[in-house]
């Protein structure tokens, strides 16, 4: 597992809706380049590279997303969050405040989980499930850990 804090805005990004498949998200401001090989589409960005066959091409649509973009700001107010590698199926999220929310979101901004903090500002989230690479945004009010499963 790594993790670095993240900052979270709103980007206008360009979403894929391949049939019978997750959604891919591309910010533009990474512009993405489009190219054909065969009947494949090949749509790649620095963070991003997807193969999509044209038979199996859904919609296209611009979008507002939520971009978590890398930081090492953190709100003067609250300590930046910390992660404990209790196993490689659990991380333990501390410095949180007591009873304080976090959100778990896959990086494509798809809502996984929520949990609430113990009374020490402690709370766990499983990784049960979750493929190796996968890349996992852990939110608290103040600020973000993206995690990625290895």
């Amino acid at each position: 597992m790594t993790a670095t804090a993240t900052t979270a805005t709103t980007a206008k990004a360009l979403v894929l809706y391949p049939n019978n498949s997750e959604e891919i998200v591309l910010f533009l401001k990474e512009h993405p380049a489009f190219s054909f090989v065969g009947t494949t589409l090949v749509v790649e960005t620095p963070s991003v590279r997807a193969e999509l066959q044209l038979s199996n091409m859904g919609t296209m649509k611009f979008e507002d997303r939520i971009d978590y973009g890398t930081s090492s700001a953190t709100s003067p107010n609250k300590s930046q969050l910390n992660i404990n590698l209790t196993n490689p199926n659990v991380v333990s999220i501390v410095g949180l405040d007591a009873y304080e929310e976090i959100q778990v979101f896959l990086i494509s901004g798809k809502l996984l989980a929520r949990h609430t903090a113990d009374v020490n500002g402690e709370v766990e989230v499983s990784l049960e499930g979750l493929a190796r690479g996968d890349i996992i945004i852990v939110r608290s009010s103040s600020s973000a850990i993206k995690l990625i499963k290895k």
